[in-house]
Protein backbone atom coordinates (compact mmCIF):
# COMPACT_ATOMS: atom_id res chain seq x y z
CA UNK A 1 0.00 0.00 0.00
CA UNK A 2 2.79 2.30 1.04
CA UNK A 3 4.48 1.71 -2.68
CA UNK A 4 1.10 1.94 -3.91
CA UNK A 5 0.35 5.76 -2.67
CA UNK A 6 4.29 6.66 -3.37
CA UNK A 7 3.96 5.94 -6.74
CA UNK A 8 0.73 7.67 -6.82
CA UNK A 9 2.71 10.60 -5.43
CA UNK A 10 5.05 10.58 -7.50
CA UNK A 11 2.74 10.20 -10.95
CA UNK A 12 0.64 13.34 -9.17
CA UNK A 13 3.62 14.98 -8.80
CA UNK A 14 5.06 14.59 -12.36
CA UNK A 15 1.71 15.59 -13.70
CA UNK A 16 2.12 19.16 -11.73
CA UNK A 17 5.57 19.89 -12.73
CA UNK A 18 5.18 19.27 -16.61
CA UNK A 19 1.63 21.56 -16.01
CA UNK A 20 4.33 23.97 -14.53
CA UNK A 21 6.35 23.43 -17.70
CA UNK A 22 3.37 24.06 -20.26
CA UNK A 23 2.10 26.90 -18.70
CA UNK A 24 5.11 29.35 -19.48
CA UNK A 25 3.89 28.96 -23.18
CA UNK A 26 0.34 29.51 -22.56
CA UNK A 27 1.22 32.50 -20.68
CA UNK A 28 3.02 34.44 -23.30
CA UNK A 29 1.77 36.72 -25.65
CA UNK A 30 2.76 35.86 -29.46
CA UNK A 31 5.45 37.83 -30.81
CA UNK A 32 4.75 40.00 -33.92
CA UNK A 33 7.27 38.31 -36.10
CA UNK A 34 6.07 34.96 -35.07
CA UNK A 35 4.99 32.76 -38.58
CA UNK A 36 2.20 31.34 -37.03
CA UNK A 37 0.64 35.09 -36.92
CA UNK A 38 0.56 34.34 -40.80
CA UNK A 39 -2.03 31.29 -40.57
CA UNK A 40 -5.81 31.63 -41.18
CA UNK A 41 -7.57 30.77 -37.98
CA UNK A 42 -8.47 27.27 -38.89
CA UNK A 43 -4.69 26.45 -40.13
CA UNK A 44 -4.28 28.06 -36.09
CA UNK A 45 -6.23 25.47 -35.19
CA UNK A 46 -4.82 22.41 -37.12
CA UNK A 47 -1.50 23.18 -35.77
CA UNK A 48 -2.15 23.54 -32.31
CA UNK A 49 -3.79 20.27 -32.34
CA UNK A 50 -1.18 18.52 -34.12
CA UNK A 51 1.49 19.76 -31.49
CA UNK A 52 -0.60 18.57 -28.69
CA UNK A 53 -1.11 15.41 -30.40
CA UNK A 54 2.57 15.38 -30.76
CA UNK A 55 3.10 16.04 -27.43
CA UNK A 56 0.63 13.34 -25.54
CA UNK A 57 0.91 10.31 -28.40
CA UNK A 58 3.55 8.13 -28.46
CA UNK A 59 2.80 6.85 -31.95
CA UNK A 60 3.36 10.53 -33.48
CA UNK A 61 4.17 12.05 -36.04
CA UNK A 62 2.08 9.80 -38.53
CA UNK A 63 2.76 10.38 -42.12
CA UNK A 64 -0.72 11.69 -42.63
CA UNK A 65 -0.02 14.26 -39.79
CA UNK A 66 3.57 15.40 -41.23
CA UNK A 67 1.81 15.61 -44.35
CA UNK A 68 -0.32 18.21 -43.05
CA UNK A 69 1.62 20.02 -40.83
CA UNK A 70 3.83 20.50 -43.90
CA UNK A 71 1.26 21.69 -46.38
CA UNK A 72 -0.13 24.10 -43.94
CA UNK A 73 3.46 25.71 -43.74
CA UNK A 74 4.29 25.79 -47.75
CA UNK A 75 1.57 27.59 -48.18
CA UNK A 76 3.54 30.29 -46.81
CA UNK A 77 6.15 29.49 -48.57
CA UNK A 78 9.64 27.51 -48.99
CA UNK A 79 11.33 27.12 -45.67
CA UNK A 80 15.35 27.21 -45.40
CA UNK A 81 16.92 24.82 -42.22
CA UNK A 82 17.50 28.54 -40.32
CA UNK A 83 13.78 29.28 -40.66
CA UNK A 84 12.81 25.15 -39.64
CA UNK A 85 14.60 26.22 -36.72
CA UNK A 86 13.28 29.54 -35.85
CA UNK A 87 9.45 28.41 -36.22
CA UNK A 88 10.49 25.32 -33.77
CA UNK A 89 11.15 27.77 -31.02
CA UNK A 90 8.19 29.83 -32.26
CA UNK A 91 6.00 26.69 -31.50
CA UNK A 92 7.39 24.69 -28.92
CA UNK A 93 10.76 26.65 -27.92
CA UNK A 94 9.37 27.89 -24.26
CA UNK A 95 7.15 25.26 -23.60
CA UNK A 96 9.86 22.18 -24.51
CA UNK A 97 13.28 22.63 -25.76
CA UNK A 98 13.34 26.02 -23.15
CA UNK A 99 11.44 23.54 -20.14
CA UNK A 100 14.01 20.70 -20.96
CA UNK A 101 16.85 22.80 -19.92
CA UNK A 102 14.66 23.94 -16.94
CA UNK A 103 14.05 21.01 -15.24
CA UNK A 104 17.59 19.48 -15.82
CA UNK A 105 18.98 22.41 -14.07
CA UNK A 106 16.59 21.74 -11.42
CA UNK A 107 17.37 17.99 -10.90
CA UNK A 108 21.22 19.03 -10.70
CA UNK A 109 20.03 21.99 -8.30
CA UNK A 110 18.56 19.41 -6.17
CA UNK A 111 21.13 17.20 -6.43
CA UNK A 112 23.98 19.19 -5.41
CA UNK A 113 21.76 21.62 -3.00
CA UNK A 114 22.94 24.68 -4.66
CA UNK A 115 20.87 26.63 -7.96
CA UNK A 116 22.26 25.46 -11.13
CA UNK A 117 22.40 27.24 -14.49
CA UNK A 118 23.93 25.69 -17.38
CA UNK A 119 25.45 27.47 -20.35
CA UNK A 120 23.03 25.72 -22.61
CA UNK A 121 19.96 27.32 -20.83
CA UNK A 122 21.91 30.47 -20.49
CA UNK A 123 22.43 30.12 -24.36
CA UNK A 124 18.84 28.96 -24.97
CA UNK A 125 17.49 32.08 -23.08
CA UNK A 126 19.70 34.31 -24.97
CA UNK A 127 17.84 33.17 -28.37
CA UNK A 128 14.49 32.89 -26.78
CA UNK A 129 14.87 36.77 -25.68
CA UNK A 130 16.13 38.08 -29.03
CA UNK A 131 13.38 36.44 -30.93
CA UNK A 132 10.72 37.77 -28.29
CA UNK A 133 9.22 34.58 -27.36
CA UNK A 134 10.32 34.89 -23.37
CA UNK A 135 10.42 37.82 -21.30
CA UNK A 136 12.77 37.98 -18.40
CA UNK A 137 9.97 37.48 -15.84
CA UNK A 138 9.81 34.18 -16.77
CA UNK A 139 13.22 33.43 -16.85
CA UNK A 140 13.79 35.03 -13.49
CA UNK A 141 10.54 32.84 -12.43
CA UNK A 142 12.19 29.36 -13.53
CA UNK A 143 15.39 30.91 -11.62
CA UNK A 144 13.60 31.44 -8.36
CA UNK A 145 11.79 28.25 -8.78
CA UNK A 146 14.83 25.94 -9.60
CA UNK A 147 16.62 27.88 -6.18
CA UNK A 148 13.37 26.93 -4.09
CA UNK A 149 13.94 22.94 -5.47
CA UNK A 150 18.03 23.16 -4.62
CA UNK A 151 16.64 24.08 -0.95
CA UNK A 152 14.13 21.64 -0.81
CA UNK A 153 11.30 24.17 -0.59
CA UNK A 154 8.10 23.82 -1.68
CA UNK A 155 6.21 24.70 -4.96
CA UNK A 156 2.49 26.36 -4.96
CA UNK A 157 0.06 25.14 -7.52
CA UNK A 158 -2.83 27.60 -8.65
CA UNK A 159 -5.25 25.80 -6.27
CA UNK A 160 -2.79 26.88 -2.89
CA UNK A 161 -1.81 23.18 -2.87
CA UNK A 162 2.50 22.67 -2.37
CA UNK A 163 4.46 20.43 -3.58
CA UNK A 164 8.33 19.39 -2.41
CA UNK A 165 9.62 18.16 -5.35
CA UNK A 166 11.48 14.90 -5.78
CA UNK A 167 14.11 13.40 -8.03
CA UNK A 168 11.71 10.57 -9.03
CA UNK A 169 8.87 13.52 -9.65
CA UNK A 170 11.32 15.45 -12.14
CA UNK A 171 13.03 12.28 -13.75
CA UNK A 172 9.13 11.55 -14.78
CA UNK A 173 8.84 15.00 -16.15
CA UNK A 174 12.45 14.89 -18.20
CA UNK A 175 11.18 11.67 -19.77
CA UNK A 176 7.66 12.62 -20.76
CA UNK A 177 9.64 16.24 -22.45
CA UNK A 178 12.20 14.33 -23.49
CA UNK A 179 10.61 11.52 -25.37
CA UNK A 180 7.83 14.53 -26.79
CA UNK A 181 10.98 16.45 -28.06
CA UNK A 182 12.04 13.51 -30.35
CA UNK A 183 8.54 13.75 -31.42
CA UNK A 184 8.73 17.28 -32.49
CA UNK A 185 12.35 16.68 -33.63
CA UNK A 186 10.39 14.01 -36.30
CA UNK A 187 7.60 16.50 -37.60
CA UNK A 188 10.67 19.56 -37.81
CA UNK A 189 12.68 17.33 -40.10
CA UNK A 190 12.63 17.81 -43.61
CA UNK A 191 11.77 13.99 -44.72
CA UNK A 192 9.16 11.94 -42.96
CA UNK A 193 10.76 9.80 -40.05
CA UNK A 194 9.03 6.67 -38.76
CA UNK A 195 8.03 6.36 -35.23
CA UNK A 196 10.15 3.76 -33.45
CA UNK A 197 8.02 0.66 -32.85
CA UNK A 198 6.55 0.25 -29.26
Amino acid sequence: MALLNKITLISTLAIFLLSLSLNVSSALAIPPGNPFNSLSEEDKGRIVKILQDISKKKDQPTRETFREFWIIWEKQGRWPEADIQDLRDYLVGPSLIYMTYVWQDALNSLQTSTPQKNAERAKYEKRLLALGIIKKEEIEKNDKMIEKISHQEPLATEDGREYVVTEAGIELVLTSLLDADKRVQRLFSKEYIEPPQQ
